[in-house]
């Protein structure tokens, strides 16, 4: 009976343990995105007037380290390690939904150097540069 018991303990907590590895979001890329794994070198001024994320941070610099994914109609624009200017959708201050309706993520809040992996699409053209947007990232270890 006590080794009936023991094994379903550890059947639970294994269970538990696995279940919440697979909850973890798995980020990926759409038709026009690439996912990438990248290092936040440094945030940079909003450029224009109106540019707002709901942060204080939605601008920053982000060098490229690999290219994990891409979507069918991703056009790889950049270079490896050569920082991208990039616009963060939700800021790069911490987000969730009770600061952004209809966010079913939280991002945490990213501070230079930190390694991210994330979604990155095209956009346009600030300051002679091109622009970059970042949905989704998730901070890496």
């Amino acid at each position: 009976m006590i080794a009936r018991i023991f094994i379903f303990c550890l059947l639970l907590i294994v269970g538990c343990k696995s279940n919440q590895v697979s909850n973890l979001s798995a980020i990926k890329a759409s038709r026009d995105e690439a996912v990438v794994i990248g290092k936040l070198m440094q945030f940079e001024d909003s450029p224009a007037e109106g540019a707002n994320c709901g942060s204080e941070h939605c601008f920053g610099k982000i060098e490229i380290e690999k290219v994990q994914e891409t979507g069918q109609d991703f056009t790889k624009n950049f270079e490896q390690e050569k920082p991208i200017y990039a616009y963060f959708t939700f800021g790069a201050d911490g987000a969730d939904s009770s600061t952004h309706n209809g966010l079913k993520y939280e991002l945490v809040a990213l501070k230079q150097n930190d390694k991210i992996i994330a979604t990155l699409k095209l956009v346009g053209e600030m300051n002679s540069e091109k622009l970059y947007q970042v949905d989704l990232y998730r901070k890496l270890k």
